[in-house]
């Protein structure tokens, strides 16, 4: 089983592979730091045992356990998939026998996982381009309304709804800044457009968006309500 690491980095959510493939996968997520797949990826190195639910040697969960004696499970041992920005995911085996693995099943396991994290790293790096690619011809378009411009508000609306569209964002607005240059007016353009427009007024420099018009910067938050960096 391969299972992939959360974006936020604590969980190792549902199998993106798994064998055999003819079988309905199988699997709960994971905490990092627990249970053996948790311990591979938090410890970055091949983790096993070869009685699961007996083993006190690393930090188990009823839910865990329950999984395991429910499905007979005795072995497991996994390996940590890191790439060049970090770690990845797991790929974790399971038998019903005890101490089914040895160490040389731990170094072919860590080899196998090796391979893996660079085919995941491969991939990504081919879904970044294709989506710069993309950004780029879009921008192309954008810019060539831009040179036929008989319809400010359609070009902005096109933006807008781009916008969305290549960064998986929910919303995406333009607004413009007052005579004043003191505040942001509401949005000249929105998307999604069949959404009710749902926007204050902002203050330069409060907030992200009059931060980025302050610094005329691009500025991103993760955690907007949480980050201290900006009032």
């Amino acid at each position: 089983v391969i299972n992939a690491l959360s974006a936020d980095g604590d969980e190792l959510g549902q199998p993106i592979a798994f064998a055999p493939a003819d079988r309905e996968v199988d699997d709960i997520p994971t905490p990092v730091g627990i249970g053996i797949s948790g311990r591979a990826i938090a410890e970055r190195r091949v983790v096993r045992t070869g009685d699961y639910v007996v083993d006190a040697s690393f930090r188990h969960t009823p839910e865990l356990d329950a999984f395991a004696r429910e499905r007979g499970l005795r072995s497991i041992m996994a390996a940590p998939l890191v790439g060049g920005e970090g770690p990845l995911g797991v790929l974790t085996v399971r038998s019903t026998r005890p101490h089914a693995f040895t160490n040389v099943d731990a170094d072919l396991l860590g080899a196998l996982a090796s391979h893996a994290a660079v085919a995941i790293t491969n991939a990504r790096l081919y879904e970044q381009l294709e989506g710069r690619v993309e950004a780029q011809r879009t921008l192309a378009e954008i810019v060539a309304q831009l040179t036929s411009l008989t319809d400010p508000r359609a070009v902005l609306q096109r933006t807008v709804e781009e916008t969305v569209r290549l960064l998986h964002a929910d919303a995406a607005l333009i607004n413009p800044l007052s005579d004043s240059g003191e505040h942001l007016e509401l949005a000249l353009a929105h998307a999604p457009a069949a959404d009710e427009l749902d926007d204050v007024v902002v203050p330069v420099g409060g907030g992200i968006s009059g931060r980025a018009i302050s610094q005329r910067a691009v500025v991103r938050t993760g955690d907007y309500l949480a980050d201290p960096r900006f009032e």
